[in-house]
């Protein structure tokens, strides 16, 4: 009866540890996004790091305060 109140704030916390875990890996592409002159000539890749940011960090906002 009681397993679905207990197990309710489980799932944002797994979702906060993968985000955070995402997060040495997406500084880990920036920094060769920077390093390699082919992959700056193509924006989209740009663009790409952008939207990951955006998500990696309004993911961690939005799930640690549930």
């Amino acid at each position: 009866m009681l397993k679905w109140p207990i197990l309710a704030p489980v799932i944002p916390k797994l979702v906060n540890l993968a985000f955070t875990f995402a997060q040495p890996l997406l500084l880990q592409r920036f920094l060769s996004y920077l390093q390699n002159p082919q992959d700056r000539a193509n924006a989209n890749t740009g663009y790409g790091l952008i939207g990951a940011y955006f998500l990696v960090y309004f993911g961690m906002a939005v799930s640690v305060l549930y």
